[in-house]
């Protein structure tokens, strides 16, 4: 038996308890008695959620190197947030950014700012509560799966559009991220390998419109652009409008005032075990060379003294909190206020939206 094995047979049920959150489920049947790490990593098998082949080489070694560091993330008190087993907890954190593409050439060197940039319209700061959160007042779509593709820069920009139709025309809708990744290249996007929401509203601008998730279905690859136009249901109006970098008090008007609004941040070590509570990190970097993921804030507020950005992510509903995550505002947490975008207006292109595809 190995010391690693060793260690966690140590451990007391009340310890695990302590210490665990779990987006796989059933691995909570075995904390009422003490656990060695090959017993989760059984149940882990099991719940058949892992992004990698766990029959490999050396999965069950970077499985329990994983456990062990939650564990002891997790019994640190100082700590803001919990980790949790997911379905990259066999995976080292190089793994995981390879299953993105979040190192992709064509997202480290872009700019942040859209083809035409645009004042905010923005309300008086007295206007602005002190929490938020478009979950809780009909303007948060559901959450998606990029899976294997550095596309979640569509995932944002789709998710922006959802949000902005659902609060325009109270109708849930989906929209393409497939026309995304297929289709705008041309506006320096690069399908699976990258791409910035700004950028892609000015392509929908342009374009002269996006197709429904139904007509042009997502298959987490990049293909030929086979979109037709006629299927376009909505389309941005004067394109992409562009929070200025490191003003989070401007982010802040622009969720409550606009609405959801993609963001971009640094994507470092253990974020991907990310559980509950306000995320924060200091080793991640925080300019607007070093962000790596698109996400959709949808909303702010404050828990136990640490103000916090509510952003839905792309990673689908069991990881994190139901596909959401919190992260600390205030302090251009991992580069958070750095490259944040959403349309101007969107407009819907069929005479009656209730005629749309409705999920």
């Amino acid at each position: 038996m190995s010391s690693m094995e060793k260690l966690y047979l140590s451990l007391s049920a009340l310890s695990l308890s302590l210490s665990l959150t779990f987006a796989c489920q059933p691995c909570n049947d075995i904390l009422s008695s003490q656990s060695s790490a090959q017993e989760i990593f059984e149940i882990f098998v099991l719940d058949d959620s892992s992004l990698v082949d766990l029959n490999e080489d050396g999965r069950f070694e970077i499985f329990a190197a994983n456990l062990k560091d939650i564990i002891n993330h997790n019994l640190d008190y100082n700590q803001k947030y919990k980790r949790g087993i997911d379905r990259h907890s066999a995976m080292n954190f190089e793994e995981v950014k390879d299953y993105y593409n979040m190192d992709s050439v064509q997202i480290l060197s872009q700019d942040c700012s859209a083809t035409s940039e645009k004042e905010t319209r923005l309300k008086d700061n007295d206007d602005i509560p002190d929490s938020w959160n478009w979950r809780e007042n009909n303007g948060v779509s559901p959450v998606k799966d990029q899976r294997g593709c550095g596309s979640c820069w569509t995932f944002s920009t789709v998710g922006c559009l959802e949000s902005a139709y659902l609060i325009k025309y109270n109708e849930l809708v989906t929209f393409s991220e497939q026309q995304l990744v297929d289709c705008a290249g041309d506006f320096n996007n690069y399908g699976c390998n990258g791409g910035l929401p700004s950028q892609a509203f000015e392509y929908i601008h342009y374009a002269g419109g996006i197709a429904t998730e139904e007509s042009y279905p997502y298959f987490h690859e990049t293909m030929n652009c086979t979109v037709n136009s006629d299927d376009y249901a909505v389309t941005v109006k004067s394109g992409s409008v562009n929070v200025t970098a490191d003003n989070e008090d401007e982010l802040k008007e622009a969720v409550y005032n606009y609405g959801p609004t993609s963001v971009c941040f640094q994507v470092y070590g253990d974020f991907s075990s990310y559980k509950s509570g306000v995320y924060s990190s200091s080793e991640c970097q925080n300019t607007q060379d070093d962000v790596n993921h698109a996400v959709l804030a949808v909303g702010y507020g404050t828990e136990n003294g640490t103000d916090y950005w509510l952003c839905k992510n792309s990673w689908g509903e069991s990881w994190g909190d139901e596909g959401f995550f919190k992260i600390e505002r205030g302090v251009n947490m991992c580069g958070i206020s750095m490259c944040n975008s959403h349309p101007e207006d969107i407009e819907s292109l069929i005479s009656s939206p209730s005629d749309l595809s409705i999920l």
